[in-house]
């Protein structure tokens, strides 16, 4: 299986374009591809080296193509489907200094009493989808 060509297909059955980035990796000695899906108020992109990494606002996640290739479509089709978003919680402000943890959730799920019990309080949580349309701030 050649991974770009399947994220390539993945990414034309569903129209969505991206500017392909690539370069070699001195430090894990391979080639490495960037699809940046980033548009309007979205960033998001996909890093191809040794694994694929997911790259959603704050949020980002690790998959081993020979062992979780299954999870990563399943990732990146749910993130495509907005029925995955990306949490992110700050303090004091949103900004980058002010960052803290980052997680991926389900949309059925995030509602305030979630947030709280994984994310703690006194902190500005951003949720962020693919259709930025749906984002969301809270403050908890």
């Amino acid at each position: 299986m050649d991974i770009l060509e399947e994220i390539d297909r993945i990414l034309r059955e569903r129209n969505i374009v991206s500017e392909y980035v690539m370069g070699f990796d001195e430090k894990e000695q391979c080639d490495w591809h960037f699809l940046d899906l980033s548009v309007r108020d979205r960033r998001m992109g996909i890093d191809i080296c040794r694994e694929c990494t997911i790259f959603l606002e704050d949020w980002h996640g690790h998959y081993d193509p020979e062992n979780e290739w299954d999870e990563f479509v399943s990732t990146l089709n749910g993130i495509f489907d907005n029925e995955l978003c990306a949490l992110g919680a700050y303090i004091g402000s949103v900004e980058p200094q002010n960052a803290g943890t980052a997680m991926l959730a389900r949309r059925e799920d995030v509602n305030e009493e979630y947030i709280i019990d994984e994310l703690g309080t006194g902190k500005i949580i951003r949720c962020c989808f693919f259709d930025p349309s749906l984002n969301r701030e809270y403050k908890v």
